[in-house]
């Protein structure tokens, strides 16, 4: 019998807040205080998205550059990440507080699962820590396989004490979506400014916008799908 749906699993650049376009601008404020004649338009930064994770973008951008430069840069780029959110105030994308309250009344847990590190993820999570009180964050430094590896999101369920069929993830792209089902989870896809276009098949579901989503109606049909299988 399927189980009772537990826990959220949220990414987040993308999923929770249309955060990659910052990350984009941070990436080209700190090759220009490198010296670098590199910039980053969004067609190259949308390929670059292949890539997860900001370090192994820079790896993937320029192989041929010293490992202990593209240190440097990536800890530069942090750092403009972090200004730039204190500058401007980065919003929610729509329907995600809605989801938390829904969640948290149905007493379902909620973790965030992000290549991100962990300095980056609680910039920008922490000004919305009163909507979003997590039971679990995950972020890149503590795995030693990126998206579309599974291990971020098994080592999710492992905190959370859940199986996969216990959990429903939330994604923007299709590395997230193969981590998310490679490690057993049913996945509703919400497609970012970066992502529209990718393809999702073997999605749960794909909406524009968490707005009006139904829980208990979405994991019927999770129900459904597997009573038919």
């Amino acid at each position: 019998m399927p189980h009772s749906l537990k826990a959220l699993i949220f990414d987040l650049d993308g999923t929770l807040a249309e955060t990659e376009e910052v990350h984009r601008q941070a990436f080209n404020d700190a090759f220009a205080e490198a010296g670098l004649d590199w910039h980053w338009d969004r067609e190259i930064y949308r390929g670059l998205l292949a890539v997860a994770g900001g370090r192994e973008r820079l790896a993937a951008f320029a192989p041929e550059v010293a490992a202990d430069l593209l240190d440097r840069l990536h800890q530069a780029k942090s750092r403009h990440f972090q200004k730039r959110l204190r500058e401007g105030k980065l919003t929610l994308r729509p329907g995600v507080a809605a989801l938390f309250a829904q969640a948290r009344a149905k007493a379902i847990r909620l973790a965030v699962a992000t290549s991100s590190r962990r300095e980056s993820a609680l910039a920008v999570l922490a000004p919305h820590a009163p909507l979003m009180p997590l039971d679990a964050l995950i972020t890149g430094e503590e795995v030693g396989r990126k998206k579309p590896d599974p291990e971020i999101y098994r080592l999710a369920l492992t905190r959370l004490c859940l199986e996969p069929g216990e959990a429903l993830a939330i994604e923007d792209s299709d590395l997230g979506l193969a981590s998310a089902r490679a490690a057993g989870l049913a996945v509703l896809v919400t497609p970012g400014l970066y992502t529209l276009g990718q393809d999702f098949t073997g999605a749960l579901a794909v909406r524009p916008s968490l707005e009006g989503l139904d829980l208990d109606a979405l994991w019927m049909l999770r129900s459904l799908n597997i009573l038919r299988s």
